[in-house]
């Protein structure tokens, strides 16, 4: 039995505008094109040299290391470039596993407990009170793309702060700046700049360990 021309275009109507819905339902679901996968990225300085991990003192000075923040543009796991004299901007697609200041204070920490005999450091609040802190504050971490070749750039002001005794005396408190050269026209910018950041950490992680020493063996 055929329908009335008009009964058959108003049943068609509810049709029509199923069919639509359920093409931009499919083209939701996997035919739309897939967003580029977020890289992330650790910061694994290479060490200066060789050398063997130091042999502690029977009792160590426990080091509680912490990030006490970070410039504005830096609060940020997304990787940064310097693009003009003032202008920052980050990549969405390529990010650290973590915030710069928390990693640079991670590394930091690492590195001191296993070269220094003097300290056992610590990243974290623990049972035993720590005898002294070092506090990270993190100025610059990015690469500068705004000189040939460009840079990756590292510059954090670290304070030592003596615990000991119930007082909070501090013993130094210095910017410290690392560099390190980045290829001008690489085929992965974000991976060189991961490794140049972290190459560029490198001498501040030896530089704070030797002020640590200096400083704790009554040296000027």
């Amino acid at each position: 039995m055929s329908l009335p021309p008009q009964r058959a275009r108003i049943l068609a109507r509810p049709l029509g505008v199923a069919a639509v819905l359920g093409l931009l339902l499919l083209s939701a679901c996997g035919l739309s094109r897939p967003y580029p996968a977020i890289r992330s990225f650790t910061l694994e300085p290479p060490a200066p040299d060789p050398a063997p991990a130091a042999a502690k003192n029977r009792r160590p000075l426990l080091v509680q290391v912490s990030p006490g923040g970070a410039a504005p543009q830096y609060e940020t796991a997304k990787l940064i470039y310097r693009i003009g004299p003032n202008e920052f901007r980050g990549d969405f697609y390529n990010e650290l596993v973590g915030l710069p200041a928390r990693l640079v204070a991670d590394r930091l920490a690492a590195f001191l407990d296993r070269r220094s005999p003097l300290v056992q450091a610590s990243q974290g609040i623990g049972a035993r009170a720590p005898d002294l802190s070092l506090d990270v504050y993190l100025l610059a971490f990015h690469g500068d793309y705004t000189q040939s070749p460009p840079l990756a750039v590292v510059e954090a002001k670290i304070s030592l702060t003596d615990l000991r005794r119930g007082r909070s005396k501090g013993l130094f408190s210095k910017t410290y700046s690392g560099l390190a050269v980045l290829p001008a026209d690489p085929p992965d910018r974000p991976a060189d700049q991961a490794r140049g950041l972290a190459e560029a950490l490198a001498p501040i992680l030896a530089e704070v360990l030797a002020d640590l020493e200096r400083s704790l063996r009554g040296q000027p």
